[in-house]
């Protein structure tokens, strides 16, 4: 995804970047589960451990292609992407790598659907937000977006 950013500009490169930076952040939360099981062991456990390293490399990575989607100046798309692709990345790898589930009693479904569902329209919505316009100010600001000169 990273790759096809570069090659584009405007909203497809803050997408495309933003989803990458996504994934990435997916990948530490389901690194995670295995880490908290090392930190017990002390520094030197965690040390020899694989998922200490595969934890800071996928944050590094999360972090400069985040960067890089925000840097396009498209804060929708970038936004939007990172964050659908992060819920639904951390999902099918906590399910098709760990094998996890839902738990079938005690009413477990239904909130969570419901919380999937209201992800889906804050990203939804997140992605189809426009701009500030030019010589509008952001909330608590109080000074004005500079104008474009001639």
């Amino acid at each position: 995804m990273a790759g096809l950013g570069r090659k584009r500009q405007g909203a497809v490169r803050a997408l495309l970047f933003g989803a990458a930076a996504g994934f990435g952040f997916a990948l530490q939360t389901a690194v995670t589960k295995d880490f908290v099981t090392e930190v017990g062991g002390g520094v030197v456990a965690l040390l020899a451990d694989w998922s200490v390293y595969v934890l800071i490399a996928s944050a590094v990575v999360g972090f400069v292609l985040q960067q890089s989607a925000l840097k396009t100046g498209v804060l929708a798309p970038a936004m939007a992407s990172s964050n659908a692709v992060t819920l639904f990345a951390g999902v099918i790898l906590g399910a098709v790598v760990y094998g996890e589930t839902l738990s079938h009693g005690g009413g477990h479904v239904a909130p969570a659907i419901i919380g999937l569902a209201l992800a889906v329209v804050g990203v939804v919505l997140l992605a189809r937000a426009e701009g500030p316009t030019v010589g509008e100010t952001a909330p608590g600001d109080g000074v004005p977006a500079p104008v474009p000169g001639p």
